[in-house]
């Protein structure tokens, strides 16, 4: 997926978003997988087209990475209460506990 702006402004943007009237079944997300990435932004549903890694890992990104899968191990540690307290804390359909609590874990370790 490719666009470019007017004459006055040629710049190529790879990934475009476009607005959407609202996020679609997890059906039709399952059936675009790899193709369409569908998500919210500042709480405006979109579209794009699917994310391509570069290849090139930074440091922030090794840094980003480390924190990550601490946040995994912590919630794999928890017990199950605390389990259902997270699954409690989900606003929407689609979104787990444990989405809240790496959402939340990384939040406060930037």
């Amino acid at each position: 997926m490719q666009i470019y702006l007017p004459s006055y402004r040629q710049e190529k943007i790879s990934h475009p978003m476009a607005k959407i009237s609202k996020v679609p079944n997890l059906k039709i997300i399952r059936k675009f997988r790899g193709i369409l990435d569908f998500y919210e932004w500042k709480g405006i549903p979109c579209v794009r087209g699917w994310p391509i890694k570069s290849g090139i890992i930074t440091a922030g990104m090794r840094k980003r990475n480390v924190v990550f899968t601490t946040a995994v191990h912590e919630y794999n540690k928890l017990s199950d209460q605390e389990r259902l307290y997270w699954r409690t804390q989900v606003w929407k359909p689609g979104i787990s506990g444990r989405d809240v609590f790496l959402k939340n874990y990384l939040k406060s370790h930037p």
